[in-house]
């Protein structure tokens, strides 16, 4: 179920916002504290523009809203609101049950929404709230890690009259999931932290479709903001008819295992993985294919029978990209960076016959990275000496959008940047600006993403790829 809400604050903006997204929403908040406007008459003329069930929200200071008047004056308002006949009316947890029953009594059809909300953190005993009266209860917390938004999820899923929010980035993922979500009417209508706009959760995550027979699949790094994951694997899964849904995790290392516990538990089937965890998430693994083994890094991670199996399609993916523009065989190539991607992209440009060397600001690493790949390695500070010599490819693996200096970039040389958003680095663009052909790390990932989708559901999607 998605609620649109309306948040206004003019009369044309909340027409608009009904208007626009009546088609995709289960139901309308009108989020009357937000409006500048108090007009019953132009209430009643929104609440006809849709046949869809209506809540009123009159949200207090207290709890995030901007209500300026006194508790009194609230509630009298509230009373006053409730004549229009909403389906449903929003009490906060700390208003009296005796003023519920008041409305209850003299608007019988009107039903009751109990909400509480905390802008600080996700309480540990979720159970307290199940004493609150009403006909459903609202959840609203700020989730501190991913953790608390499993738990959120969890405790609505087993208690069906409850519906848990939760706000922030390591919410956002949970708002997806939830089996009733909030949502705004655009980006520019967000009036809670986390919260997605209606056209992205129908028409990027298909919320409608997911049921409980949907496959969950998602990234799990940090930062995630950044990554296009999302929007890769919902296009695909959506052309080729696929019951699933990709969401973005966010995950720290301290964190990894219980999330993965938890994520598992809640039905996911399988898992991107990204920095800082490719070589973290190793031990957790029952079973590493030869592949990512040898590398020393996973970013793909499939659940079967509750074993968790790990390889790596970077590899391929980095190598796919750079072959569809020059073969790699006898090649000379430069890789800056010595990081997992680094690791599976080195790993295979060897396979195929190249001839890399290796330079970090982490020498101890280039080396470690080098001698089990039998290949040559250096400071990146020292990428001056090598300007001087000819090769083939130069490569960006690390996060620096400009690792190196301008003047030091080949003209005569592909010129690659792993680095997938934004898409033209500065690194990329001083490569054009000197002549150089350059590589996207968007194909690389593109690769990458397929390779991942084509392992877990055990066939070829290529028709449904799309550079």
């Amino acid at each position: 179920m998605i609620c649109l809400v309306i948040s206004g604050p003019t009369y044309e903006d909340a027409y608009k916002q009904i208007v626009n997204g009546r088609d995709k929403a289960d139901r309308l908040e009108f989020r009357l504290d937000l409006f500048h406007f108090s007009s019953f008459s132009q209430i009643k003329d929104l609440m006809k523009l849709s046949s869809l069930p209506t809540l009123f929200t009159l949200r207090p200071l207290s709890q995030g809203g901007k209500y300026k008047g006194n508790e009194i004056e609230r509630l009298e308002q509230l009373k006053l609101l409730a004549d229009l006949e909403p389906s449903f009316l929003d009490l906060e947890y700390n208003v009296s049950d005796d003023f519920l029953e008041q409305l209850r009594k003299k608007h019988p059809s009107v039903k009751i929404l109990r909400s509480y909300h905390n802008f600080e953190e996700t309480p540990s005993n979720l159970d307290q709230f199940l004493s609150f009266v009403g006909d459903e209860i609202k959840i609203s917390c700020k989730a501190n890690s991913s953790l608390d938004s499993f738990r959120l999820l969890n405790f609505s899923r087993k208690h069906p009259k409850v519906i848990s929010v939760a706000m922030g980035e390591y919410g956002e993922f949970a708002r997806v999931l939830a089996r009733s979500t909030y949502a705004c009417s655009g980006k520019n209508d967000v009036i809670a932290p986390g919260q997605l706009p209606i056209d992205e959760l129908v028409d990027l995550y298909a919320y409608p479709s997911i049921s409980s027979s949907t496959c969950f699949y998602g990234l799990l790094g940090d930062p995630i903001t950044q990554s296009i994951g999302h929007l890769v694997h919902n296009d695909i899964y959506q052309k080729a008819k696929i019951n699933a849904v990709y969401v973005k995790i966010r995950t720290g290392r301290e964190d990894l295992e219980k999330v993965l516990k938890k994520a598992i538990e809640y039905g996911f089937k399988g898992f991107s993985i990204t920095m800082p965890l490719k070589e973290e998430i190793i031990p957790f693994l029952d079973h590493i294919d030869e592949k990512a083994r040898a590398i020393g890094a996973v970013n793909t991670v499939t659940v079967k029978e509750n074993l968790l199996y790990g390889t790596n399609t970077d590899a391929d993916g980095a190598a796919d990209a750079l072959e569809k523009q020059i073969p790699l065989e006898g090649k000379e190539i430069i890789l800056l960076g010595a990081g997992g991607a680094a690791k599976a992209f080195a790993y295979e440009v060897i396979a195929r016959g190249a001839k890399l060397r290796i330079l970090n600001r982490n020498v101890e690493r280039a080396k470690q990275l080098a001698h089990t790949l039998s290949c040559s390695y250096g400071d990146i500070a020292s990428m001056s000496d090598y300007a001087k010599k000819s090769y083939d490819i130069l490569v960006n693996s690390t996060p620096s959008h400009m690792p190196i200096e301008k003047k030091l970039i080949p003209s005569d040389a592909f010129v690659m940047d792993m680095t997938v958003n934004p898409v033209e680095t500065d690194f990329i663009c001083a490569a054009k600006d000197k002549g150089s052909s350059v590589v996207y790390g968007r194909e690389m990932f593109l690769r990458q993403a397929l390779g991942q989708i084509n392992l877990w559901f055990g066939q070829n999607f290529q028709e449904f790829f799309s550079e």
